[in-house]
């Protein structure tokens, strides 16, 4: 590697010990400041580790690939891809390739903001570069596709893999593949890509078709190969049982997860024989996992356990509705699904086209179009409908009775309307929503693609006609498409802190609950309007009661106390700021009508985290 980084002129007597022992100092000296760098990325103290990487040049000491590679994970976990795009540029002119963990980490930033285009570019500038995309990256640009519903670009990716890059898909890329597939009811894909995955032997196809004659893969031996069937080295089974029982599990876990997407395309189609056969094969395998206590240790066994049971719990909520026999009806509930792009748009016809093509692309309404006998243009017009010429939702025409492209009947007079920011996967707002019927309308909010189908779907077999679905960053949708003073309570249930810890000095460009969103809240809420916010993290919430407090107008606090002081499951931490702060489970008194939970709560108890913080604001 070229010596760019060369250390300054010293002058003195250099420290005792003579060159070698000079030199085994500076390299523990590095290899320690990048472990720093490293722990800095990772709680996400951004400024810290730039400080830090500068002492690398301070004290004469060359940086490495790892070095860099650290720095730009703590730019894109600080989600600043621009910055960690200008160190890799600085890396290049000091004479240091990046390597397939830079780019995976950058792809991984991409996804994060929703570019999957730049990160389909990034793919194109790896070969160009002489290094090859492995499984973990492919795997993070799937990710990427999945968080933003992107079907084409997956299958376009997808099909490269084998034919372009010799690069063998694994049970993850087919997993993510397929759940892509099943949000957009592509049943026959589906069946295609189990077929290749029940074709495949991951015990015979050990080191892929890349296999660097016999020398042995010293990681297979210890059971820590991750490289799988894509290993440039020989894999002997022999040597290893664990791996090759560990490599099956892999493959039969994965069938099992695609057989439970492909029960969800075939119940949103109203398909029931292929969705009691594919759920059938995933209820076999759930229950034998739960028999046979399989699942790791530490917080990795903690997640096995979670995703397991909310597998199942996802089995039940489909044979519920298997179970019913109704003919699922999707159109309705698609006509109040708003999947807003990272693009704005100046016009209502333009919005409404979005809105058509992106459920089109990744929601299967084509399909579901074909089924009900109507057209793209019915749904353009049923979408343009629902918009103000300022491209502002209206909740009237959106819960209207009439749909399928008619004129809708505005109702009379309206009902008070609730949202929720930062859904999840909507156990607790499809519960609310219900809870309400009749009483009142909701919007749930979410930014990632997949969580939106996962609202979606639990509205469409729960039938929540009082509920809308918006997908965008709240921090875009909220002043661009809510309707000023129309919204009468908000809810935000665990919200992301910057850091998990809620540490004050951590950093990050896509924090939402700032003074500026809240202020953004303060405009959509009606007079006396209420805003709830539960969390685990008492630092975070407290960090959030003291940015609304701060909050003024014409010197005017935005938001004040609303208690309760009648709260049963909870009682009064503190009042900071003049904001009431309650440790305990919210009930009614709060706006939280019906006990549920969601998936971060039932995340954050499996790992004992079981105080709950929450407080109640209004709109002075």
């Amino acid at each position: 590697m070229p010596q760019k980084w060369r250390s300054r002129p010293r002058h003195g007597k250099g420290p005792a010990g003579g060159p070698a022992k000079r030199t085994q100092e500076k390299s523990s000296r590095a290899q320690d400041l990048t472990k720093t760098i490293a722990e800095l990325a990772r709680n996400k103290q951004l400024k810290r580790a730039i400080a830090t990487f500068h002492k690398f040049e301070e004290e004469g000491l060359q940086p490495s690939v790892y070095t860099f590679s650290s720095l730009i994970n703590a730019y894109v976990r600080a989600a600043d891809v621009p910055g960690a795009l200008e160190v890799m540029s600085a890396m290049k002119r000091h004479g240091i390739k990046p390597n397939v963990s830079i780019f995976t980490i950058l792809l991984k930033g991409y996804s994060q903001e929703g570019k999957m285009n730049a990160a389909r570019a990034l793919l194109d500038e790896m070969i160009a570069q002489g290094v090859a995309p492995d499984a973990r990256a492919v795997n993070a640009f799937f990710r990427g596709c999945l968080y933003h519903g992107d079907v084409p670009l997956a299958s376009d990716v997808f099909s490269k893999m084998e034919s372009s890059w010799q690069l063998v898909p694994d049970s993850i890329s087919l997993r993510y593949v397929v759940q892509l597939l099943s949000q957009g009811l592509r049943v026959s894909a589906i069946k295609e890509l189990m077929k290749k995955l029940q074709k495949a032997n991951p015990l015979t196809e050990h080191g892929g078709g890349k296999t660097m004659g016999r020398q042995a893969c010293k990681f297979w031996a210890s059971g820590t190969c991750t490289k799988g069937v894509n290993c440039k080295f020989h894999h002997d089974l022999e040597a290893s049982p664990e791996s090759q029982e560990r490599m099956q599990q892999e493959k039969v876990a994965a069938m099992a997860a695609m057989n439970l997407s492909m029960a969800h395309a075939a119940a949103m189609l109203g398909r029931w024989p292929l969705c009691r056969r594919a759920l059938k094969c995933a209820e076999d395998f759930y229950e034998s996992t739960e028999e046979g206590g399989q699942g790791g240790v530490g917080s990795h066994g903690l997640f096995q356990e979670l995703s397991r049971e909310e597998a199942s719990r996802e089995i039940q909520r489909i044979s519920h509705f298997l179970n019913q026999e109704q003919p699922p009806e999707p159109y309705s509930f698609l006509c109040r699904t708003f999947l807003f792009g990272t693009e704005p748009c100046t016009e209502k016809a333009e919005l409404a086209q979005c809105c058509v093509d992106e459920l089109v692309r990744s929601f299967g309404l084509g399909e579901v179009l074909l089924r009900v006998g109507l057209s793209e243009e019915d749904a353009r017009t049923s979408f343009r409908l629902c918009l103000s010429k300022k491209l502002r939702l209206r909740g009237s025409q959106i819960f209207a009775p009439e749909l399928h492209g008619k004129r809708k009947i505005e109702s009379d007079p309206p009902l008070p309307m609730k949202m929720e920011i930062c859904s999840g996967n909507g156990d607790w707002v499809i519960a609310q929503a219900k809870a309400d019927e009749g009483l009142a309308n909701w919007m749930a909010l979410e930014l990632r693609h997949d969580r939106v189908h996962q609202i979606f779907s639990r509205m469409v077999f729960r039938k929540a006609c009082n509920l809308c679905l918006l997908r965008g960053d709240a921090g875009r949708v909220v002043p661009a498409h809510v309707q000023p003073e129309s919204m009468s309570h908000v809810f935000i249930n665990f919200p992301e802190p910057p850091h998990f810890s809620g540490d004050e000095t951590a950093e990050s460009k896509s924090e939402l609950l700032t003074g500026s969103f809240f202020s953004q809240l303060h405009t959509i809420l009606q007079q006396d309007g209420k805003l709830t916010i539960l969390s685990d993290n008492w630092r975070y919430v407290r960090r959030l009661v003291r940015t609304l407090a701060e909050l003024r107008d014409e010197n005017e606090q935005m938001f004040l106390s609303a208690g309760p002081r009648n709260a049963k499951n909870a009682e009064l931490c503190e009042t900071l700021y003049g904001i009431d702060l309650f440790c305990g489970m919210p009930d009614k008194h709060v706006g939280h009508k019906k006990k549920t939970t969601s998936y971060f709560d039932r995340l954050w108890t499996k790992g004992q985290h079981l105080d709950r913080y929450y407080f109640m604001v209004q709109k002075a």
